[in-house]
């Protein structure tokens, strides 16, 4: 029995950091997200939080991108590329589909929630499985970004961990 409250233990305080890393689809991911991380960086108010957690046996992924001070969002996306470089668009958050949508004003809650499975990797991971964005997230090749009206190309962005 004494293991088993070391294994939950170990697992709660997991859950509890929600950084969680390796690879595989059976692990919590999360990021922080600042313009301080944008390339170039952006003096900015706003910041999020992304949650990625597994549902399924299949590597889908439940999501939840919680902003703070974000003024007229318009996308919010995952891209793949090591932290200081930008790169393509691999999954959509906000809006679910292609195009844009903007939220009009300054705004602080959840922007986006949903589950992603591969049929929603778009880019370069068009095709792929989770268990491959997995491993690119393990190999720390996936940001999340948000974009807004002032700052189209991104003003906050999180390294997945």
């Amino acid at each position: 029995m004494g293991s088993r409250v070391v294994v939950l233990a170990g697992f709660l305080s997991c859950l509890a950091l929600a950084g969680c890393r390796g690879s595989g689809p059976g692990l919590v991911y999360s990021a922080v997200l600042s313009g301080a991380y944008e390339v170039p960086p952006v003096g900015t108010r706003a910041s999020a939080e992304l949650e990625l957690v597994p549902v399924n046996g299949k590597g889908d992924l439940r999501f939840r991108l919680t902003v703070r001070n974000v003024d007229d969002a318009i996308m919010a996306h995952l891209h793949m590329a090591e932290p200081g470089r930008n790169g393509e668009v691999v999954a959509r958050l906000y809006p679910p589909g292609p195009g844009w949508r903007l939220k009009k004003g300054r705004y602080s809650g959840t922007l986006a929630e949903g589950v992603l499975g591969s049929a929603d990797l778009v880019g370069p991971m068009r095709g792929r499985t989770m268990t491959e964005l997995a491993d690119e997230i393990a190999a720390g090749r996936i940001y999340v970004h948000v974009h807004t009206g002032a700052h189209q190309e991104g003003e906050i962005r999180g390294q997945v961990r």
